[in-house]
């Protein structure tokens, strides 16, 4: 199992110049110490999805432009333990992109999808970390030159997903 302090160091290297992804990646990293101490989940894989749950936007990472799979791949490339990286695959119901991207079987097929308490807080985390710069009228979420992102449409099933998604 990688640790956390080992997720740190790796998310840091990767992320250190992309200076608000890296304070984004900080917040859930720091907020999935506290949940995994108050759900009592003891074996780390919360706090290390945490930590590395965005590496794939790394520039030296970046392969298909998916930073979930990217990010996923590097990890089993360099020997992470594969529940952190299909953690990070998966992380905050990436399958619903993955599948406007063409790339939901490549996912599927690569990191298989878990249904825990773990992956809930890591979404959890992601997403409650974020959720002041994802509010409507946020000049940084909205306006020209910020994707349309359809894999967030209404019509997707919540039931999946753990926490219902309004924004990002």
């Amino acid at each position: 199992m990688i640790t956390a302090a080992d997720s740190r160091v790796l998310a840091e290297r990767y992320l250190a110049e992309l200076p608000r992804r890296w304070r984004h990646v900080q917040s859930v990293g720091y907020r999935a110490e506290h949940v995994a101490e108050a759900l009592r989940l003891a074996d780390g894989a919360l706090v290390a999805a945490a930590w590395l749950h965005d590496i794939g936007y790394g520039p030296a990472v970046t392969d298909t432009g998916f930073h979930p799979l990217d990010g996923a791949r590097l990890l089993r490339r360099i020997g992470a333990d594969d529940r952190v990286a299909r953690l990070v695959a998966h992380h905050s119901c990436a399958v619903y992109e993955a599948r406007v991207r063409g790339l939901e079987q490549d996912l599927l097929a690569e990191f298989e999808p878990e249904e825990s308490i773990t992956y809930d807080a890591v979404v959890f985390c992601d997403r409650s970390s974020a959720w002041r710069s994802c509010l409507p009228g946020n000049p940084a979420m909205s306006g020209p030159g910020r994707p349309k992102k359809p894999w967030l449409s209404s019509t997707r099933p919540r039931a999946t997903c753990s926490i219902p998604h309004s924004c990002c």
